[in-house]
C-alpha cells in the first residue's frame, strides 16, 4: 500500500500552485482563448458516455435523417466550439467503439450536420480493424477528420 500511496502523493505534487478554483490541469483551449471549465467538460463527457444514439427523420426518407445532439452540448459548442471539438476528438481517440463513434458523430453533426454517417458505418466488430477501402481503422479515420477539422479553424484565427 505505501508504494502507491506514494505514487500518489507525486502526482498531487505536480499540479501547478498557479491553478485557481476556476481553471482545471488539461481545460482545453477555445476558440476565444477561454479555457472549458471542468464543468463544461463533465457536459461533453456526459453527453457522450453511456448515451442512447437518436436520430430524427422521415421514415419513408432515410436519407433526411439526423443525429440529435444534447442541447447542453449544442449550446456550448456555440459559445466554445474548438474547445468541445478539442475534448470530443480526446474520445474519439481512447473511449470504447460506442462512446468514440458517438463522439466523432457528434463533432461532425456540429461541424457539418452530416454526423448520422458515423452512426450508419458503425460496426463495434470492425471498428478498430483497418477498412480495405479507407486504409485505416473506423476510429482514425473519423478521429484524422476531426483533427483536419481544427487545424482548419487555427489557420482561420
Amino acid at each position: 500500500m505505501r508504494r502507491y500511496s506514494s505514487h500518489l502523493l507525486m502526482i498531487a505534487l505536480v499540479i501547478p500552485a498557479t491553478t485557481t478554483a476556476t481553471e482545471q490541469p488539461g481545460a482545453e483551449s477555445s476558440k476565444s482563448g477561454k479555457d472549458l471549465g471542468i464543468d463544461e467538460i463533465r457536459v461533453i463527457r456526459q453527453a457522450v458516455y453511456g448515451r442512447e444514439i437518436q436520430l430524427a427523420g422521415a421514415k419513408d426518407a432515410p436519407q433526411r435523417t439526423t443525429l440529435l445532439v444534447p442541447q447542453a452540448l449544442a449550446d456550448l459548442y456555440k459559445s466554445k466550439p474548438t474547445g468541445v471539438l478539442k475534448v470530443l476528438l480526446m474520445i474519439v481517440d481512447g473511449a470504447s467503439p460506442q462512446d468514440s463513434m458517438l463522439a466523432a458523430a457528434y463533432a461532425l453533426e456540429l461541424l457539418d450536420g452530416v454526423g448520422v454517417v458515423c452512426v450508419y458505418a458503425f460496426q463495434e466488430e470492425t471498428y478498430d480493424a483497418v477498412r480495405k477501402h479507407w486504409k485505416t481503422t473506423s476510429r482514425q479515420h473519423w478521429a484524422d477528420r476531426l483533427r483536419a477539422a481544427l487545424k482548419l479553424r487555427e489557420k482561420e484565427k
